[in-house]
């Protein structure tokens, strides 16, 4: 697998699929003896690899904590998963508004501040 060759990760617990800007494969594993997100992109030009430990950004509690204090029409919250927005890492979370329009707000995953806001989708 790519993420061990480039990161050397072992034990990987969960894979997910982001696609943004950028498509990437994000792991939750463990390299170095800690545990660790990788975020490998699909196109290696386009993208770049980032490996975070996983005590060393907001968790996923925060991201929507941090959420939550936007005070935007929220009807239903569809889904909160780690992404990338311009090479960083985030929290994109997806959510219903009381039309049942699609809107996305994504939280930089290192300091817990709003990185890209799309609404009304």
């Amino acid at each position: 697998m790519q993420a061990r060759h480039h990161f050397h990760a072992t034990n990987v617990r969960a894979v997910n699929y982001y696609y943004g800007k950028e498509a990437y494969h994000v792991l939750r594993g463990r390299a170095g003896g800690h545990a660790v997100y990788l975020w490998i992109p699909d196109n290696k030009k386009k993208g770049t690899y980032i490996e975070r430990r996983v005590n060393a950004g907001i968790t996923k509690q925060k991201a929507l904590q941090v959420f939550e204090g936007l005070h935007l029409d929220v009807s239903k919250v569809v889904s909160v998963k780690l992404g990338v927005n311009d090479n960083a890492p985030t929290w994109e979370i997806t959510f219903l508004d009381a039309k049942q329009r699609y809107n996305y707000v994504s939280i930089y995953f290192d300091n817990g501040k709003e990185a890209e806001r799309i609404l009304h989708i």
